[in-house]
Parts: structure tokens; C-alpha cells; sequence
């Protein structure tokens, strides 16, 4: 095993053949360095797919104009179908694997008419826009999205009756976490001090901006977090609460840790998380350069070493078989969403604030509704989708058939199979009189039906 195949493994949403090559020349440091700066990576492959998704590029009110009534849920479809598109065909891969850790770190259900619309702009502006940044910036960025507001009902949070959704999920979830030693007088204390945060919710020509209304905002004064706020201008009040929550100690543990676990897996030591807060703490909380330090030569080397491995997300499985094979995709990714949902990650499908759980033991319970997708996209009645002859006699070129086992593996998985694994396919290859492109068929699903595919 190489570092930067295994970089390839927990930075991507799935290992690459073809990507491996350029990272191996790059080296461990200058492709973490590329990917870090994604504005100057071409990316015009998925770019021509995601044209195909207009709303995209809509801000709220133009979305709400554009997708009156009922026609609203073909915005949310749009957006679904477009993080599935770059997932799968992005080069900017580590944007999209942190995208994806921020999507659940600040989830946020999509699936209700008013956020039909409001997700995107929040995924665009918000998640995307700040996914390396400064973690402060991301969460005022958070806290003041109109999708965020609506699914944590800021909006109902009044001086005569302050709501507390929000400011729990901010302290439990988002920054200190459940252990992180807030109390819940610091939950009520920092909804009064969130009372009049509002965005605009009629078409007005501003639907889904920001705004602050005075007469809606608790004037008295607050404790939260140890410190006393009193401030003439309410609006300032919340912005005090987020930069409190920020730059408690308890939240560079608990959100570095989380980001060390998401690329390093549940087993990261604990020296490995010592240096991912050390570095959110000397840099402020800069995302990128967190990122940069899990990502290091040493802490793969140490990965490695554990042989620790993780089960692939449902998300991450498609998407990681369309980065290794050419599946020709007919119907804008349609078909592979709407399977999402069947395996139990829908995009923005997750009611809960928690997000997807990054669990190997809830994930493993698809195994049936992810052997029925694999079987229906290999033998072409996955609705949208297929995998042509000529892309498994491309991925099998130039590999004879003694070698021709062990070659697929790597090439479709980036690591030796396990011995069990290896023998379940040699069997199969080993008994066909010729290698056809039906024998490579077989093959493929067999290697994608296996725990050396189906883990990372």
C-alpha cells in the first residue's frame, strides 16, 4: 500500500485509477495543496453536467419566482441530483468529501416546501463558499441562512416567547458539543440573544436575505457562557454568542476531532487529534489548514499501519463506482438519486439536526438495497444509467488472465482484495474459457459486491 493511494481513499469521494497517477507525482503534499485551492482546478467536466441544473445559480428570490408552487420540489431535485453530478465527476474531490462532512455537521432537512428552495442558495453560499475557510466565518454564515433560520424556527424566536431550536443545536451540535460544558441556562440565555434575527419571507424582491427587526429583540440584559452581553445595537448580540461559541476551547476539540475522525477514521489516535486542535488553535480555526495537517504523510503512514478500514456511505459507494468506471449516465443522475433514497441517504433527506450518521454499524444494515443496486446497473436496468462493454475492456487492457484478478482490484479499488475476496472472482475467471466483455461483467459486480469495494 502507497500514501497517496490511501489519500485517494479517505479525500475523494471515491479512489480513482486514473487520478492516482497525477497524485503519486505530485506527492502526498502538493496534491492536498491542489485540491485545497479549488477555484484554480478546471473543472469543466462536471461543470457541463451541472448545466443541466439551472436553479443552481439562482439566488432565493430568483429560485421562487422561477419555481412557483408545486414546481418548487423540481429545485430541491435539481440540487439532489447536482451534489450526486460532482460528486461523481468533480476533480475539486477534497471540496466535495468536506462539503459532504459539513453537510452533516450543519444538516439541514431539505425536504419541506419553504426549504425546497431555500437549500440552495444555503449549500452555494454557505457550505460551499466557506467549506476551507475560517470556521467563524462559516458558522455566522450558517446562522444567518434563511434554510438554517427556517429549519430551526429563528424565525419564531420572539421576545415574548424566545425559541431555543437553534441555540441548542449551536452549542451541541455545531461548536462546543453535548460534553462541551455549556449549561441550559447558556441555551435560553443565547435565544434571547438570537430574538429578532429574521430573513426576508415574502417575495419582496430579497426573499431569503437576512435581516435584523429590532422590535422582535430582547433589549435586557444576558449571561451566556460566562460573559455578561448588553449591547445597544441587538443585532450585535447574536454575533457575540457565535464568536463565544467559536473560540471556546471546548469547540476546537470537539470540531477537529470530528473532521480527524471523518478523514482518518473512528480509531484516529490520540496524538493525531492533539495536532489537529493544536492547528485549529494557532491558526484560529482555519479549515484548510486543518485539513492539511489529517492529511499529512505521517498520519496516512499511521493509518496504514492501523489497517483500520470504514464501510462506504451509500452516497460514496455510487459515486466512488462512477470514478472508477465509465457508467454512462442518460438522465442527469435521476436514477442514482432516486436510489439514494432507497439506501437511506437522500440528499438533504435526514430530518434530524445530526446529520447522516458517520457510522459503519447503520450503514452496514443496507447491504441488500446496495447489492440490488450493483446487480441492476451491471446487467442494464437501473433506470438512466449503464455500463458499457467498452469501459470494462478499457479497465481490463493490458491485463492478462493470470494477472487479470488482482488487476481489477486494484484498479477498481486501489488496494489488494482480501484473500477470501481474490478467491470468489479467480474461481469465476479461472473457469471461463475466454474473457469476454460478459466475463468482465460478472466480474466487476462480483469485486463491487465484495468488502474490499464496499469499505474505504
Amino acid at each position: 500500500a502507497n500514501p497517496v493511494s490511501t489519500l485517494l481513499h479517505r479525500a475523494t469521494m471515491g479512489f480513482d485509477g486514473r487520478e492516482l497517477a497525477r497524485a503519486r507525482s505530485l506527492g502526498v503534499n502538493g496534491w492536498v495543496a491542489e485540491q485545497l485551492d479549488p477555484s484554480a482546478i478546471d473543472d469543466r467536466q462536471a461543470d457541463l453536467a451541472l448545466a443541466a441544473f439551472p436553479s443552481l445559480a439562482m439566488t432565493g428570490q430568483e429560485a421562487f419566482d422561477a419555481y412557483p408552487g408545486g414546481a418548487r420540489f423540481d429545485c430541491a431535485y435539481e440540487l439532489q441530483r447536482s451534489i450526486v453530478a460532482r460528486a461523481a465527476l468533480s476533480r475539486r474531490q477534497l471540496l466535495e468529501r468536506t462539503v459532504d462532512f459539513w453537510r452533516d455537521h450543519f444538516n439541514v432537512f431539505q425536504l419541506d416546501g419553504t426549504r425546497y428552495v431555500l437549500r440552495t442558495p444555503y449549500e452555494r453560499d454557505v457550505l460551499r463558499q466557506h467549506a476551507f475557510g475560517n470556521f467563524r466565518d462559516l458558522l455566522g454564515a450558517v446562522a444567518k441562512s434563511a434554510a438554517m433560520l427556517n429549519y430551526l424556527n429563528g424565525e419564531r424566536n420572539l421576545v415574548s416567547a424566545p425559541n431555543e431550536n437553534f441555540p441548542r443545536e449551536l452549542l451541541e451540535l455545531h461548536t462546543l458539543g453535548v460534553n462541551g460544558g455549556y449549561t441550559e441556562l447558556d441555551i435560553s440565555e443565547s435565544a434571547r440573544c438570537f430574538t429578532g434575527w429574521r430573513y426576508h419571507a415574502s417575495s419582496t424582491g430579497m426573499y431569503g436575505i437576512f435581516t435584523f427587526v429590532p422590535a422582535q429583540h430582547d433589549t435586557g440584559t444576558k449571561t451566556v457562557l460566562g460573559t455578561s452581553i448588553s449591547e445597544p445595537d441587538g443585532a450585535l448580540e447574536g454575533e457575540i454568542v457565535l464568536d463565544l461559541a467559536a473560540q471556546h476551547p471546548a469547540t476546537a476539540r470537539f470540531v477537529s476531532g470530528k473532521l480527524a475522525r471523518w478523514f482518518l477514521g473512528s480509531d484516529v489516535p490520540q496524538d493525531t487529534l492533539d495536532r489537529a486542535e493544536a492547528t485549529w488553535n494557532s491558526t484560529g480555526g482555519d479549515i484548510a489548514e486543518v485539513i492539511r495537517t489529517l492529511l499529512a504523510e505521517r498520519e496516512l503512514r499511521a493509518l496504514m499501519a492501523r489497517g483500520s478500514r470504514r464501510v462506504k456511505r451509500p452516497m460514496r459507494l455510487i459515486t466512488s463506482l462512477m470514478r472508477t468506471l465509465t457508467v454512462d449516465v442518460t438522465d442527469d443522475f435521476a436514477g442514482f438519486t432516486s436510489r439514494l433514497s432507497s439506501l437511506g441517504q437522500q440528499p438533504g433527506g435526514w430530518v434530524t439536526p445530526d446529520g447522516f450518521p458517520d457510522d459503519d454499524v447503520h450503514w452496514a444494515s443496507t447491504a441488500t438495497h446496495r447489492m440490488h443496486l450493483m446487480v441492476d446497473l451491471f446487467e442494464g436496468t437501473l433506470n438512466g444509467a449503464s455500463v458499457a462493454d467498452s469501459s470494462l475492456t478499457q479497465l481490463a487492457r493490458g491485463l492478462g488472465r493470470a494477472e487479470l484478478t488482482d488487476g481489477l482490484f486494484w484498479r477498481l479499488c486501489g488496494t489488494r482484495p482480501s484473500a477470501r475476496d481474490r478467491a470468489v472472482v479467480e474461481t469465476m475467471v479461472a473457469g471461463a474459457p475466454a474473457i469476454t466483455p460478459d466475463v468482465l461483467r460478472e466480474a466487476v459486480l462480483w469485486i463491487s459486491l465484495s468488502p474490499t469495494f464496499l469499505t474505504h
